[in-house]
């Protein structure tokens, strides 16, 4: 997943959260100039925060039950949105990982958003 470039708009920009060669989901900002590990910071090793490298599958899924869930055991769950809500995860222009949240309303006898 990549960052958008700037409020308002969706190009993208320096910030991604991906695996990494070692197989553990992190956040890096990259630019032309500079590349460096956003987060976890360089002091909150893998396995001081629960989550294991020795995975090769790379799987990381945000389910219909709010949570996510990732192959390095990375894990977390959303208690403020309605189970039928529909959501995804977004990195902002300033490195912040968001998850949004969409509730579908019945409208005039239809279903829309």
């Amino acid at each position: 997943m990549i960052s958008i470039s700037g409020k308002g708009t969706f190009g993208t920009c320096y910030f991604s959260f991906s695996f990494d060669n070692d197989n553990v989901l992190k956040l890096m900002f990259d630019d032309p100039d500079t590349s460096s590990l956003y987060w976890p910071g360089p002091d909150y090793t893998v396995f001081v925060s629960g989550r294991t490298n020795y995975n090769s599958s790379r799987v990381a899924v945000l389910d219909e039950l709010r949570t996510f869930s990732s192959s390095d055991k990375l894990q977390f769950r959303a208690f403020d949105v309605g189970s039928s809500a529909k959501m995804w995860l977004m990195i902002d222009y300033v490195g912040n990982l968001k998850l949004y949240s969409l509730k579908s309303v019945i409208v005039g006898g239809h279903l829309g958003s």
